[in-house]
């Protein structure tokens, strides 16, 4: 993404796909799963960001929570929310060296939220092209 480099525009334009849908109410159903999830998962990345201080226990924390959220969101097809909370901390992680677990934690969020607000028109667009057109009313000559 031009605006946001690297990680940023990434999790932004993450969001943007997973919570457009052609319909307004799968959507806000995405963006709150989404979100949820984010929240969830933050806390959990908090704690294990003050647990992990050795890099080869962060690979290993790392891929199992991608195995885990993989098996969640793929598999055993549990809500979006769930493989969120799970994918989320392992993103937060593999991106925290050298930053704050905290401040990686809130840019997810952030532009989670962003992507939730941007997904919003596109969506209402889509299903306003989804939708029959209205028969137009006309008068009957008398």
């Amino acid at each position: 993404m031009v605006l946001w480099p690297g990680l940023a525009g990434a999790w932004l334009l993450i969001s943007i796909v997973a919570i457009t849908q052609p319909d307004l109410d799968g959507a806000f159903s995405r963006g709150a799963q989404r979100v949820s999830g984010t929240l969830v998962s933050m806390v959990a990345a908090i704690g294990l960001g003050l647990l992990a201080t050795n890099p080869v226990a962060d690979v290993m924390i790392d891929t199992t929570l991608m195995v885990v959220a993989i098996h969640l969101l793929l598999i055993s097809r549990q809500p979006s929310w769930v493989g969120i909370a799970a994918l989320t901390p392992a993103v937060v992680l593999i991106n925290a060296p050298g930053r704050s677990v905290l401040g990686v934690s809130l840019d997810r969020l952030a532009f989670t939220l962003l992507g939730v607000a941007i997904s919003v028109p596109p969506t209402l667009r889509i299903a306003r092209l989804g939708r029959p057109p209205r028969p137009s009313v006309v008068a009957r000559p008398r």
